[in-house]
């Protein structure tokens, strides 16, 4: 069975791609268009789990095409009716519509992006690129292995670090969407029995009766 999913995740469209890899505590993105090439790395801590998605193009190209194409049909309508339309104008204004929207076309993105709470950290991802199921399931899993990395670092409770480190701690990831209220309230009751209420072994010393 191909496991390569669980780990690299790849998106293309047109002059266009991203590749991104997961590693131990976070994962790569290498971007990729026709002129230029951009990668950086995230940790985990850097990265959300709340889910965005929007729809942008430059408008002013789709302006353009629509209004194009409206005045190259109302040039062969009038043309139609017997009216006086220089020659070959509402070939030429519609060929300039066609190419306005293919321009629109192009600077068009369906993106979904993974945010912290506070909207910041920003990843974007094609939406739907190269499938919607293929997708859910990587981000999924970048969810599942940032969840695991960061309560095996910060909400695994020790005795050796104090009450209150811990104790913010657990609010971070809390604050961060790691974990829910009710895991937060069974970490905190565990803190507590931990450090400020350690069990107590009471020793007994055999000996004889006088």
């Amino acid at each position: 069975m191909d496991t390569s999913i669980e780990t690299e995740f790849n998106q293309q469209r047109l002059f266009y791609s991203r590749k991104f890899r997961l590693t131990k505590d976070g994962f790569r993105v290498r971007s990729k268009t026709l002129f230029k090439q951009h990668e950086y790395e995230l940790n985990y801590e850097e990265v959300g789990s709340k889910i965005i998605t929007t729809k942008d193009g430059k408008n002013g190209w789709l302006i353009s095409s629509s209004i194009l194409i409206l005045l190259a049909a109302i040039l062969l309508i009038v043309r139609l009716s017997g009216g006086d339309v220089e020659k070959g104008a509402e070939v030429l204004y519609g060929s300039f519509g066609v190419v306005c929207g293919i321009m629109y076309a192009f600077t068009f993105k369906n993106s979904i992006y993974l945010v912290k709470s506070n909207n910041q950290n920003a990843i974007e991802f094609l939406n739907n690129n190269p499938s919607k199921e293929k997708l859910e399931k990587f981000i999924s899993i970048i969810k599942s292995k940032r969840k695991d990395y960061l309560i095996n670092r910060y909400g695994t409770i020790r005795k050796s670090i104090g009450y209150e480190q811990q104790c913010n701690e657990l609010s971070w990831l809390y604050d961060n969407n790691v974990i829910d209220e009710l895991e937060y309230k069974d970490k905190i009751r565990e803190l507590e029995s931990i450090v400020l209420n350690p069990v107590k072994v009471v020793g007994f010393t055999s000996g004889s009766n006088d």
